[in-house]
């Protein structure tokens, strides 16, 4: 996030020098590079207190795991009343990271999703009773559709090609990471360049997220109310536990490696590509990128992770994420899939 703030203030300094003078981000506040603000408006607010007060579950937000192999800190619950986070998800604990790269790299590949075929899925999963009439957003909608069609053709492959067997308890983990600005306070300039991302985790039994009788609308459900748990308090009390921990080196995320059910996307589709402009006196297309595409393929050998990119200009969207070859021949045959994405481009 901090990234997309350099780049719209960058383009909008090169269209000073162009000589619009009306280009002088005046949008971005000078407090936007004080690292310690987070942790001054936390006390000032009266956010801050004793580790032992706050719900165990808040663990499921972040990328770290306890420190000296304390479990009881995740599982120990807090009485709250209705009020309760679920516990944190059971993932590995990775010892190095980053990871060394997998002897079998994933191939980036890119699928389209064609306006009218987008609004098709959007009215699908609202004509849907398991959507249970909570469903309006469209990020919602292309996030759990890329989620299940992903482990869809990971537990094809398992199951077909290795003779994996799934039990009934065994869960995916879905990691979408979320901006925590919004939640934190309106004193944190909106334009603030560290990181306040936590993980919003949703998970689903793998044999029900990959059965044919679960729908889109079912597991954008889930991630409706997964999102539905993050608030001010939980965001806060995930900055009191990260101040707590003595230091980052139990760093995990459920994505970590390529050989599990687990995914993490990343989504830009709402981001406002149109913002970014370096002015048309040397670019072509008045100076406003025609795409935002996050790379790959310095990841694609260490973790399973999936980027939905901003929407384009005619309404379509370009969702990409890593695959084996087996993996795309699953991709392209699967009805369900290619009902709404099809193939563009896949690249090593």
């Amino acid at each position: 996030l901090g990234v997309m703030v350099a780049l719209k203030a960058w383009a909008e300094n090169c269209r000073y020098l162009q000589g619009d003078h009306t280009a002088t981000c005046s949008w971005y506040h000078p407090e936007s590079f004080n690292h310690a603000l987070p942790e001054i408006i936390h006390e000032q607010e009266g956010w801050a207190r004793p580790i032992e007060e706050i719900d165990p579950g808040t663990w499921g937000f972040l990328p770290f795991f306890p420190p000296n192999d304390n479990q009881s800190m995740k599982e120990t619950r807090v009485h709250l009343g209705d009020h309760a986070l679920p516990p944190a998800p059971d993932f590995k604990l990775h010892d190095v990271w980053p990871l060394a790269r997998a002897e079998r790299c994933l191939q980036t590949t890119l699928f389209l999703i064609r306006p009218e075929k987008l609004e098709k899925m959007k009215q699908d999963v609202i004509s849907d009773p398991e959507a249970k009439g909570a469903i309006k957003s469209i990020s919602d909608i292309v996030q759990a559709f890329l989620w299940r069609a992903a482990i869809r053709v990971r537990y094809r492959v398992a199951k077909d090609i290795r003779k994996q067997i799934f039990k009934p308890d065994e869960v995916s983990i879905l990691e979408l990471p979320t901006d925590g600005r919004p939640y934190f306070s309106s004193l944190l300039p909106s334009t603030y360049m560290g990181s306040l991302l936590i993980l919003n985790r949703s998970t689903m039994p793998i044999e029900t997220l990959c059965s044919n009788q679960t729908t889109i609308g079912r597991v954008a459900y889930l991630l409706r109310q997964s999102a539905a748990r993050i608030t001010p308090s939980v965001v806060h009390d995930s900055f009191t536990i990260l101040q707590s921990l003595p230091d980052h080196s139990r760093f995990s995320t459920a994505n970590m490696g390529l050989e599990h059910m687990h995914a993490m996307i990343s989504n830009m589709m709402l981001f406002p590509t149109s913002e970014i402009c370096f002015g048309d006196a040397f670019f072509a297309n008045g100076g406003s990128p025609e795409s935002l595409r996050p790379q790959l393929e310095r990841g694609n050998g260490r973790f399973r992770f999936l980027v939905i990119f901003p929407i384009r200009k005619d309404g379509g969207i370009e969702i990409v994420l890593g695959t084996h070859p087996e993996e795309l021949e699953i991709f392209q045959a699967d009805e369900e899939f290619t009902k709404y994405a099809e193939l563009v481009d896949t690249c090593c």
